[in-house]
C-alpha cells in the first residue's frame, strides 16, 4: 500500500514538473518550439547581372553554418529558426544589401555584388 502511495506521489509531481516546464517554454518562446524555415537567394553582379558563384553567406546564430553560392550564384540554407541576419562576402566586392534579416521561408533573399574601389592612399 505504501508502494503505491509513493508511486502515486511521484507521477503526481513529474506532472507538474512537466507542465511547469512546458508553461516556461512556451511563455520564453523557447526556440525547441519554434518550427525551422529554409531560405534562399542568388547573388547577381550588380554590372553585368550574372550569377557570382563562391561568394559566401553567413548567417547570425551559433549554429548556422556558412553556405557558398553556386557557379550561377544561387544559395540554399534550411534549418533556420528565428529572426537570422544574412550576410554575403567576397574578397574583393562590397554587396547590397550589406545584410538583411529574415524570420520566415523566403526564396528571393537576393544581394547584388561590385568590385571594391581601392583607396590610392
Amino acid at each position: 500500500m505504501k508502494i503505491a502511495h509513493d508511486l502515486h506521489s511521484l507521477r503526481k509531481v513529474l506532472l507538474i514538473l512537466v507542465v511547469t516546464l512546458s508553461c516556461t517554454m512556451v511563455l520564453t518562446g523557447c526556440s525547441l518550439l519554434t518550427r525551422s524555415y529554409t531560405i534562399s537567394g542568388v547573388v547577381t553582379d550588380a554590372l553585368y547581372g550574372e550569377g557570382v558563384g563562391g561568394v559566401t553567406i553567413s548567417f547570425s546564430g551559433l549554429l548556422s553554418d556558412p553556405v557558398a553560392t553556386a557557379a550561377d550564384g544561387t544559395w540554399t540554407k534550411s534549418r533556420l529558426k528565428g529572426a537570422v541576419t544574412v550576410t554575403p562576402s567576397k574578397t574583393g566586392m562590397v554587396f547590397s544589401p550589406s545584410s538583411t534579416v529574415v524570420s520566415k521561408a523566403s526564396s528571393n533573399v537576393d544581394f547584388a555584388g561590385s568590385k571594391a574601389i581601392e583607396s590610392v592612399y
